[in-house]
């Protein structure tokens, strides 16, 4: 009896007819693969029934969030800095946040990259995309004592979603350091762009950078970007100090018409960027004169400082060779005198006198 594969079986026909084979590899295949088409199709569904039931929402003050479940508490500080920062661009410059944007609260940096399209830096907690009109927010690094500061970056987020509706379509974009002026001072993170005595140095020395080269970005190392962050900023507050935020309104008005930045600005504020620049210089350097010259006083008297302290150095260290010179002669060349005997009389005429001996000189008493 010949061996068969246990799999396939030989019959014949009812006529007594020539063998027909038949498989059954090709049954049991079709059965596992529409089985298994059916469970990839049941996980996919499952999958994305799962994902859409994850995503939990909710409205206040026309502000719609998404969130995880757990997340309801930053979900509803989102939704109530969406409406303050609504409010305040109402009426600090007259501009209606209308649509409100959706919030997104993400749980992770892998889900804040996805919902953001790139990936962010690390130290990004929202982001802001103006095309989908939508913020997303790393519920991740929200904790309570960064709450007061995710808000404010919210508010800060949601101010560049509106100044870049009012970018589009058109050519002339707002300058870069306009951009981040403005949405740093209204929102008030200054305090979260790094260390303001570094501004004040820069400011008392001149050494800012010129707003020109902040027209089309910001430098790359991060020193530079801090202080571009904060220039920005500072320049903006000089601006609505001296002009209040009528002039503002005014400019946004005009700029929200289609006149162009420059011409905008001009109207708006009386003056010409590189104008309202030098007068804030000037302004500056008023203002850190002093610090300008206790830094230069300081700068001259801590060379001179450094330049004694090096000769006292070098001195202390001659010095301290001379002694251990001193000491190490002394002891060579040390007196060691006899004890007398306590039974003979000391004799008048011992005088101490040199002895050579082998070539060293040693003293003693005859």
């Amino acid at each position: 009896m010949r061996n068969e594969r246990p799999w396939a079986r030989r019959e014949r026909t009812a006529g007594g007819g020539s063998p027909q084979v038949s498989t059954r590899i090709h049954r049991y295949s079709n059965v596992f693969l529409r089985l298994a088409l059916s469970l990839l199709l049941f996980l996919c569904c499952a999958c994305i029934c799962t994902a859409a039931g994850e995503m939990l929402s909710l409205t206040i003050e026309g502000a719609r969030v998404e969130f995880h479940e757990g997340d309801v508490g930053p979900a509803r500080d989102a939704a109530r800095a969406v409406a303050y920062s609504a409010e305040r661009l109402r009426t600090d410059l007259g501009i209606a946040l209308s649509p409100m944007p959706s919030v997104a609260l993400a749980r992770g940096r892998g889900e804040f990259d996805t919902f953001c399209g790139q990936k962010m830096p690390d130290w990004s907690i929202a982001a802001a995309l103006p095309e989908a009109n939508r913020l997303v927010i790393d519920a991740g690094k929200v904790t309570p004592a960064t709450a007061s500061d995710a808000n404010l970056t919210v508010f800060h987020e949601v101010v560049h979603l509106v100044l870049a509706r009012l970018e589009r379509g058109r050519k002339d974009r707002l300058p870069r350091w306009f951009h981040e002026g403005v949405a740093t001072w209204l929102s008030g993170t200054r305090h979260l762009r790094g260390d303001q005595p570094v501004f004040d140095l820069a400011a008392a020395h001149g050494a800012l950078i010129p707003l020109a080269n902040l027209t089309d970005g910001f430098p790359a190392r991060p020193s530079e970007a801090e202080m571009a962050y904060q220039e920005s900023e500072a320049f903006i507050a000089h601006l609505v100090h001296l002009r209040g935020t009528p002039a503002s309104r005014a400019f946004f008005d005009l700029y929200g018409e289609g006149t162009s930045f420059d011409d905008a600005f001009r109207s708006a504020f009386g003056m010409t960027v590189s104008g309202a620049e030098t007068e804030w210089r000037e302004s500056l350097s008023k203002h850190y004169n002093w610090l300008s010259t206790v830094l230069g006083a300081l700068t001259f008297w801590g060379a001179m400082a450094l330049l004694t302290l090096l000769v006292y150095l070098v001195v202390a260290q001659r010095a301290r060779k001379q002694r251990e010179e001193w000491e190490r002669e002394e002891t060579e060349w040390q007196v060691v005198p006899d004890e007398p005997d306590p039974d003979e009389e000391p004799d008048e005429d011992d005088e101490p006198r040199y002895e050579e001996e082998d070539d060293d000189r040693t003293w003693r008493t005859r």
